[in-house]
């Protein structure tokens, strides 16, 4: 996201992470400013930021349920909070104070979410954003290498999950599943068997 947004043009471009080491990432991929926090935690630190003004967007790309509540405290009034992806228990996402009297947008966005067939009202389709997300790889303006962290086998896959379930916060931002690791592993095995 935050590469998309400096692609895009965005002149203040702030992550919000608790975790310092996805702070550094995004500030490494195209933030102009890192929160160390919690969306709760962090308005105060945006309002000095911005001198009171606050923010235009907020995307929130966690999916957690406590998170939409506090964004909508980081945007001005007439802000857009953009939900990316969905919350697994949106019935516990409050929508916060001040939505209604702020006159804040709420969108909410999927990657299903796009026309079959490209008109001119709306072109994206899945095929023309995959073109243009490859083209910005190909321009080197979109980097992923640097955002893998781990090559793992599928077998690991359980406990990582687990751990993420469970409330473990890993400063990683991506995992690659490798599975000729797991092809290794059962001939391993079928070696010392």
């Amino acid at each position: 996201v935050v590469q998309y947004l400096a692609i895009g043009g965005a002149r203040r471009i702030v992550a919000i992470d608790p975790s310092s080491a996805r702070i550094d990432r995004a500030l490494a991929h195209g933030a102009t400013h890192g929160v160390t926090a919690d969306a709760a935690a962090a308005r105060d630190m945006i309002a000095k930021l911005t001198g009171g003004a606050m923010l235009d967007a907020v995307f929130d790309i966690t999916g957690h349920p406590a998170v939409l509540a506090p964004a909508t405290r980081l945007v001005r009034e007439l802000g857009r909070v953009v939900l990316l992806g969905d919350s697994p228990t949106p019935s516990q996402q409050p929508l916060g104070p001040r939505v209604v009297r702020d006159s804040i947008a709420i969108l909410g966005i999927h990657g299903f979410a796009h026309p079959q067939t490209s008109t001119s009202f709306s072109p994206w389709t899945a095929a023309v954003m995959t073109e243009v997300f490859f083209d910005f790889l190909r321009q080197g303006r979109m980097r992923v290498t640097s955002l893998i962290d781990r090559h793992l086998s599928p077998e690991d896959a359980p406990a990582l999950y687990t751990g993420m379930l469970v409330g473990e916060q890993p400063d990683e931002i991506g995992v690659i599943f490798d599975w000729t690791r797991l092809n290794a592993a059962s001939e391993r095995t079928a070696a010392h068997a």
